[in-house]
């Protein structure tokens, strides 16, 4: 891709070196998309396995997941800057912002989880369509901001012994 083309390739995936800087990697979660927009692919592939009819308040629902999604990633890489900025070494940040933003998603995650259960029990029609879909991209939303997004980091960064700079953006560090 021409370096000075701001448009990729479609089975590229412009993602951000891992972490936050722009970089074309070839897809690697299997689906062809970085892990903020993973959950889609699995929510379609839940509801397949379901049989489930998508409706427009399932569609809303898979919005509000891949919204949750990229909070997510939005958080651990802030965590990752954070460790940065306090001048801890890239591998150390990468390993204490996940862990720094764990409780933060698993918190924000089952409280919306408890939210699209009373939503099921206690909704009909597309209220009950929107809480089985909600509580599914949930669920995947979970699963690919902790574990797919984490795998994306080792591949690309895991196999080195030393890291000496990630492009992540920006560190600012007040005078």
């Amino acid at each position: 891709v021409d370096s000075g083309n701001q448009q990729s390739p479609p089975v590229t995936v412009n993602y951000p070196n891992g972490m936050g800087g722009k970089k074309n990697i070839p897809p690697l979660n299997g689906n062809g998309h970085s892990a903020e927009y993973s959950p889609f692919a699995y929510i379609v592939a839940l509801l397949s396995m379901l049989q489930a009819t998508l409706t427009l308040p399932g569609l809303a629902a898979i919005a509000l997941a891949l919204g949750m999604a990229i909070d997510a990633n939005v958080l651990i890489n802030e965590r990752i800057r954070e460790e940065l900025r306090n001048g801890n070494t890239p591998q150390a940040s990468i390993s204490a912002g996940y862990e720094r933003a764990f409780g933060t998603i698993i918190d924000s995650n089952v409280t919306t989880l408890i939210a699209g259960l009373a939503l099921f029990m206690f909704g009909t029609g597309p209220i009950k369509g929107f809480a089985v879909v909600h509580v599914l991209g949930i669920l995947t939303s979970m699963f690919s901001a902790v574990l797919v997004s984490r795998a994306i980091v080792n591949i690309i960064y895991g196999y080195r012994r030393k890291v000496n700079k990630l492009s992540i953006g920006q560190i600012y560090k007040p005078d």
